[in-house]
């Protein structure tokens, strides 16, 4: 496979398909990007087979049994859980084909990554790309729609890109983080500046954007990965974690960022607005995180009468309301949740205990090969290539604490992404040397 025949094949999903959009659909994003992802698999797969890369695809097999087991269980059970379905068969069946979707792509990729295998350099350019268009849209969204509205809660969602609202597009932006710090210490020169202009303007997008599930995704995955660096390399000097040139800029580049963030704030919005977004984070008393612990709390009460096999896909959203939406913002009539704002208890509430629990082991999987990779690989790129994947994947799980990624075709493609490039290939060996790129995971936190 040809450099550019591959970038085609890679950028057709990260770049283009998160960009598309239809003003003819409910979800302007949802549907139209559904459907272009089950039309590329589709093309993806009669494009290999017909390029006889079988061999690949059978080591791919033979090295990820467990996984695709986990995975293959995890489907069937979900399956099952569609004969509880007894109110909403429609959606069900769109949820269950998405979960078949993610497998097929996290196969497809894995299998392409195998025949080029310098997709690592063609990923982090895709994402490069990706952010810088998304990033341009929405500046151009904030100086010409949020700040002539005024910088207020309400019109930050006049903040979304080319995805369905802003707290989705804060959403997608924190996934990119890992790839643009990756691709500043990476990729040559040209490249280098734009993704470190692209990371500039994501931290400012994701901080005006007052999405807190974004903030707090972004923060705790910075934080584990620190520590477990200094828990993985306790043993080296500190002298090896002084921060370098690149390092010191990102740092000062994010302290301005955050310093314009609080001037603009303070100039434009109401008086506190910051302070109040921070205070509900730990005080979640009123606002959407008030609504979102008490459909966390009805949601349990969903799950202890069925725990085993759930109501079946797609029944949430019909499920709780039977229940009160007393103190919810559903008490005008007007308003209807589609998920409980947490995938572990979607998944737990629709279709079941074992399959909460095999869908949680297919991540556990992958954080132990990528933690093997660190901990043994002498590959310092592969080492650096790990420790991006790793962060991505933390960030993602702490997006589905507060959000609903699994249900958004960009968030699909992204995490099958980060899970075939872990699942292509391992490394071996013992690490000696310590990178900048940990650095800058261990300082960000601060």
């Amino acid at each position: 496979m040809s450099p550019w025949v591959f970038r085609v094949f890679l950028w057709t999903p990260l770049v283009v398909i998160p960009l598309v959009s239809s003003p003819l659909t409910l979800d302007p994003a949802l549907t139209i990007r559904y459907f272009l992802l089950s039309v590329y698999l589709l093309g993806g797969f009669t494009l290999l087979v017909t390029r006889k890369k079988l061999s690949e695809f059978k080591q791919f097999i033979n090295r990820n049994l467990l996984f695709l087991l986990f995975f293959t269980a995890y489907w069937i059970i979900s399956a099952i859980s569609l004969f509880s379905n007894e109110g909403n068969f429609g959606d069900g069946i769109a949820q269950w084909m998405l979960i078949f979707d993610l497998g097929a792509a996290v196969v497809l990729f894995s299998w392409s990554f195998r025949i080029f295998p310098s997709f690592p350099d063609e990923l982090a350019k895709g994402f490069v790309l990706l952010g810088l268009i998304s990033c341009g849209i929405g500046s151009y969204q904030f100086y010409t729609l949020v700040l002539p509205a005024g910088l207020t809660h309400s019109s930050t969602y006049l903040l979304t890109g080319t995805y369905a609202n802003k707290n989705i597009f804060a959403e997608v932006l924190s996934l990119m983080l890992p790839f643009l710090l990756f691709a500043v210490f990476r990729l040559g020169r040209i490249w280098k500046w734009i993704a470190g202009i692209t990371l500039g303007l994501s931290v400012f997008l994701i901080l005006v954007s007052l999405s807190r599930s974004a903030w707090v995704a972004c923060f705790i995955a910075a934080l584990v990965i620190s520590i477990l660096c200094l828990f993985l390399f306790r043993r080296i000097s500190w002298v090896k974690f002084l921060p370098g040139k690149k390092t010191w800029m990102i740092l000062a580049m994010t302290i301005i960022v955050a310093l314009l963030v609080s001037g603009l704030f303070m100039k434009f919005g109401p008086q506190g607005i910051l302070q109040k977004q921070i205070h509900s984070l730990t005080h979640p008393g009123y606002g959407s995180a008030r609504d979102r612990v008490l459909l966390w709390g009805k949601t349990m009460e969903i799950i202890r009468q069925h725990p085993f096999w759930g109501t079946g896909m797609g029944t949430w959203k019909v499920e709780i309301m039977r229940y009160s939406n007393e103190g919810l913002k559903s008490a005008d009539t007007l308003t209807f949740y589609q998920q409980p704002h947490n995938d572990f208890l979607w998944i737990l509430s629709e279709q079941g205990l074992f399959a909460l629990l095999l869908y949680l082991g297919l991540f556990v999987l992958i954080f132990r090969q990528l933690l093997i990779n660190l901990k043994e690989s002498e590959d310092r790129q592969r080492w650096k290539f790990s420790l991006v994947l790793l962060s991505q994947l933390m960030i993602y799980l702490v997006l589905s604490f507060f959000a609903f990624p699994k249900e958004r075709i960009e968030h699909t493609i992204f995490i099958s992404l980060a899970m075939a490039a872990c699942l292509s290939g391992s490394g071996t060996g013992v690490i000696t040397r310590v990178d900048r790129l940990r650095t800058v995971f261990i300082l960000v936190p601060v």
